[in-house]
């Protein structure tokens, strides 16, 4: 096979160990559709074992040229082919098979590695995006628009259409998000003192002064779910009790890529919504209340009325009956005021 190969590769033909088991070869690939342009022939490695042709040889690619992991690929295909030839004197084999199969063997080796790099994109479940300023507007305007009174999903589906490019079951969720926040806001850490309502008021106005000093460009910025949950859990953590800066300082810490006034205004404007509907709940209690008072009112007053008839009605006769008594005994006087004057 050595001979073989030096009449064929002899110009082309390196051995690099004494033993001449080890040798490469310049390949100029003779197939018109390789499209890996090179700037030098494909430079192969053979090693050959002390076993061979019983083991196959190992074959290596050299060209610097050509990227490491284009290679890899290349040279796993040549080695796959040469286990195939196990047993035989396989180096020409190998060689002819290379020749002839140059363009289809770098482009597998291109289109698997252009697979790793580019794998296909994970099917993932669309994530609703963050509310905006202008549609966290809209929702407090609908929700004032269509009042709790109103049937539930009648009621939501409403508010829905109101909100361009939201579902009703997101306007559900985001109405929860905002509640539990405030929530969690205003619960008191256990063993903590409740403070008044006076006394929150006065420092929610000193820690808005403080917030006044945020630019309005981060103020506008939207809030993500995640800076949401990390708020509410903040604000479990560190409850009202505490020192209002140092508090709203620790806050902040909790809330990545947010400053305390962010975190200020955003649990304000939140509470605000709440207030907001609370106070049209509340309305709308009063109201309902008051129609019922009122009707109730009506039916007692009918009642009274009907009942008031009733006995004038059965009194009525009597004094009649005495008025008619009175007649005839002041009739009898008069005649016996004419018999006297008579016998007078």
């Amino acid at each position: 096979e050595r001979i073989l190969l030096l009449r064929r590769w002899k110009s082309a033909m390196s051995f690099l160990t004494e033993d001449q088991r080890s040798f490469t070869i310049l390949l100029s690939s003779s197939d018109p559709d390789f499209v890996l342009k090179t700037q030098k022939p494909l430079q192969l490695s053979f090693t050959l074992p002390t076993s061979y042709p019983a083991e196959p040889c190992h074959v290596s690619l050299l060209n610097e040229d050509i990227p490491s992991h284009i290679r890899v690929l290349v040279e796993k295909a040549i080695n796959a082919e040469a286990k195939k030839l196990a047993g035989k004197t396989m180096v020409r084999e190998i060689l002819r098979w290379f020749d002839n199969n140059t363009s289809t063997i770098f482009q597998c080796a291109l289109e698997v590695q252009s697979a790793r790099t580019n794998p296909e994109p994970q099917k993932s479940v669309s994530l609703p995006s963050p509310w905006t300023p202008e549609e966290q507007r809209l929702l407090e305007a609908a929700m004032k628009q269509f009042p709790s009174t109103m049937e539930a999903s009648e009621r939501w589906a409403s508010i829905a259409s109101k909100v361009p490019g939201r579902t009703k079951k997101e306007c559900i969720e985001r109405f929860k998000e905002v509640k539990k926040a405030l929530q969690a806001s205003q619960r008191p850490a256990q063993g903590a003192a409740k403070d008044s309502k006076e006394e929150e008021a006065g420092r929610e106005e000193e820690a808005a002064t403080t917030a006044q000093e945020s630019s309005s460009s981060s103020s506008q910025r939207e809030w993500t779910k995640q800076e949401q949950q990390a708020l509410e859990s903040a604000l479990q953590e560190f409850p009202s009790s505490m020192e209002r800066k140092e508090r709203w300082r620790k806050i902040a810490e909790r809330v990545p890529n947010r400053t305390m006034e962010e975190c200020f205004h955003r649990y304000r404007d939140l509470k605000k919504m709440l207030e907001q509907q609370l106070v049209q709940a509340a309305k709308q209690m009063k109201i309902d209340k008051n129609e019922k008072n009122q009707k109730q009112a009506a039916q007692s007053n009918t009642l009274s009325a009907s009942f008031h008839f009733t006995i004038e009605a059965e009194e009525a006769p009597t004094v009649v009956k005495e008025s008619k008594d009175q007649s005839e005994s002041d009739e009898e006087e008069e005649d016996e005021d004419e018999d006297e004057d008579e016998d007078e």
